[in-house]
């Protein structure tokens, strides 16, 4: 006799044949049924409700063919367990690092030597050397040949990661380098800082890409 699916609020109920339980009756399969109180073939001739019939919920259906498969039920997948692909280096997603460019321009008009116009630089553990550079800077601009004129840092980053998180950290950068300045005594409103992202960016290795993030020091137009 075919099973009859019977509608109820959120749940379905499938009114069983005794030979389709029979067919799935095997010990592992006995002792299962057994333990959710449902009787097995074993049981006495009028042990099944409705005598040849048994009502079962969906639910315990599905739950007495699984016990009854002979493979083990695999874990599900846990999304930690997942490969992802090799994570940039830490300089690449770090808003401290950077390289400062100042433009040709300023460098001739500041008097600061080439092999200074274009240093590693960390915001957060900031160089000596790096220090000095940046004081000069700033007072070319206060009391030396820019004064009066404005400043505009511009940040940039490797190609890697998401485009929107890259003018983020973009223009993190470029707010680093405005703070040391503004700390050696430049004016907060002499200089504007924003972000390129990954717009310039060209590098194709690691080499490369440590250039591609960096902090341009332009004269405002």
């Amino acid at each position: 006799m075919p099973g009859k699916l019977a509608d109820g609020p959120r749940t379905l109920t499938k009114i069983v044949s005794h030979q389709t339980i029979t067919g799935l009756a095997r010990p592992r399969c006995e002792r299962y049924a057994e333990s959710q109180g449902v009787a097995s073939e074993r049981a006495p001739e009028k042990g099944f409700v409705m005598q040849a019939h048994s009502v079962l919920s969906l639910g315990t259906i599905l739950l007495l063919l699984s016990a009854c498969g002979s493979g083990t039920v695999p874990k599900p997948h846990s999304p930690g367990s997942q490969t992802s692909g090799q994570p940039a280096a830490a300089d690449s997603r770090s808003p401290t690092k950077s390289t400062v460019h100042i433009a040709a321009d300023i460098r001739e008009a500041c008097g600061i030597a080439e092999s200074d116009a274009h240093f590693p630089f960390d915001s957060a553990a900031v160089a000596e050397s790096d220090r000095r550079a940046l004081r000069q800077l700033a007072q070319c601009f206060v009391s030396g040949p820019l004064a009066g004129r404005d400043m505009r840092l511009v940040g940039h980053t490797d190609p890697r990661g998401d485009t929107e998180y890259n003018f983020v950290l973009g223009g993190r950068r470029a707010d680093n380098v405005k703070g040391v300045l503004i700390n050696q005594g430049l004016p907060t409103d002499r200089v504007a800082s924003s972000s390129r992202g990954e717009l310039e960016a060209d590098g194709v290795d690691e080499a490369s890409w440590r250039e591609d993030r960096r902090v341009d020091v332009l004269l405002a137009q």
